[in-house]
């Protein structure tokens, strides 16, 4: 994989950067591009949808463990990826958490390196649709040097 990417529009560079900053960033259309979303398991009744996004240089391999045993969470993974890029883990998960212990998953993830942000129920592609945004299908057709 190359070091850094850009995006080609009309001729034009509309975003560049070094990879792992991009695909650390959850809302860089190259980025999305580079790593995209996995389709996703269908939501669990009465739980919020997340989108998380590994953003820290040393996000721990066990945080869905610890979301756990250190905070008393059930999270269900509706998708997930997750690949070493430029040396250090970059990824990117869906996951349904309790609507009530919101605040408590933000802010233990945040302190792993781990951007989240809520899914709203009519942007979730069933399992049998990739799951890209319109940005994200612009910069997968455009050209990524």
């Amino acid at each position: 994989m190359a070091d850094t990417a850009a995006l080609l529009r009309e001729g034009r560079v509309v975003e560049s950067g070094p990879v792992d900053r991009l695909v650390a960033d959850p809302h860089s259309a190259l980025g999305n591009a580079l790593l995209p979303d996995r389709p996703v398991s269908p939501n669990r009744q009465g739980l919020g949808t997340w989108r998380l996004t590994y953003q820290g240089q040393s996000v721990p391999t066990d945080w869905l463990t610890r979301l756990g045993a250190d905070h008393g969470l059930d999270v269900h993974v509706l998708s997930a990826t997750v690949e070493e890029i430029a040396g250090r883990a970059a990824g990117r998960a869906t996951v349904a958490v309790g609507h009530d212990r919101a605040d408590e998953l933000t802010s233990a993830l945040a302190g792993w390196g781990i951007h989240a942000e809520p899914v709203p129920p009519e942007r979730i592609p069933p399992a049998d649709e990739p799951a890209r945004s319109a940005p994200v299908r612009e910069a997968v057709t455009e050209a990524v040097a």
